[in-house]
């Protein structure tokens, strides 16, 4: 079996964490706006937010794309004689 991933398998991974990435920090700026907090004190809890979840996002994607591609069989072990 290769578990090689294919040449744009990364690129694929690249947007899926994009717009997770719109998405916190879409996120962040609504709750911050509807407790009327000033602008830059927003901008400036948007950036932490999104450089904290760099790691987490780095690994989600990933799984992301490859689940919208290859599907999870929970009897590949049964399948393949292991």
């Amino acid at each position: 079996m290769n578990f090689i991933p294919e040449p744009g398998f990364y690129y694929g991974a690249m947007y899926v964490s994009y717009g997770l990435s719109i998405l916190i920090a879409a996120f962040t700026y609504l709750i911050m706006a509807s407790f009327k907090f000033h602008f830059w004190t927003i901008i400036w809890t948007v950036i932490p937010a999104l450089l904290f979840s760099i790691p987490y996002l780095f690994k989600v994607s990933r799984v992301i794309w490859i689940n919208m591609f290859i599907p999870f069989n929970k009897n590949a072990e049964k399948i393949k004689g292991l």
